[in-house]
């Protein structure tokens, strides 16, 4: 992601890609930090709740309930 960012930082999905990977490595309060940090008027507070929602049903699906926990606290309004 990082290599990617470096080529192109206004790819959405990478950026938020990129802070979901701090909220499960490092935790709820630094992984809000990290979507604070993206919202722009492309990555709405809105969207990203809507866009870590749907991660965090992904997560559960595949069995990483803390991971996905960690993700809607860091992206809920």
């Amino acid at each position: 992601l990082n290599k990617q960012l470096q080529r192109a930082p206004e790819y959405q999905a990478a950026r938020f890609l990129q802070a979901a990977a701090i909220c499960c490595r490092d935790g709820v309060k630094k992984g809000r930090r990290a979507f604070n940090e993206i919202k722009d008027d492309v990555l709405s507070a809105e969207v990203i709740t809507i866009a870590g929602e749907e991660l965090a049903k992904t997560l559960t699906r595949a069995g990483r309930l803390k991971n996905a926990t960690n993700i809607k606290k860091a992206t809920s309004g």
